[in-house]
């Protein structure tokens, strides 16, 4: 699957995009900027890879939601995604 360029098939992996949505200790659905192929989805939560579906599962081919929500304050979490784009 992916972008067909000069009759080669491409991917493009997207890596160390920050998700979208507020973290704010309440909030457990995040966005991607891009759809991505189901499956492709790798969440990180300040660095650390986290499981599916322990710790998150995807929702939609734009969005996963978390098990437990990131938290904020003066040393908020990051969350960042890796993920096959679909196109």
């Amino acid at each position: 699957m992916g972008v067909l360029k000069g009759g080669v098939s491409t991917t493009e992996v997207i890596v160390d995009e920050t998700a979208v949505g507020v973290i704010n200790s309440l909030n457990k659905i995040f966005t991607t900027t891009n759809d991505y192929i189901s499956g492709s989805l790798s969440v990180f939560l300040n660095g650390l890879q986290q499981s599916k579906p322990g710790d998150y599962s995807e929702t939609t081919i734009d969005s996963f939601t978390f098990l437990n929500a990131p938290i904020a304050g003066g040393n908020s979490d990051i969350v960042t995604v890796r993920y096959t784009r679909l196109s």
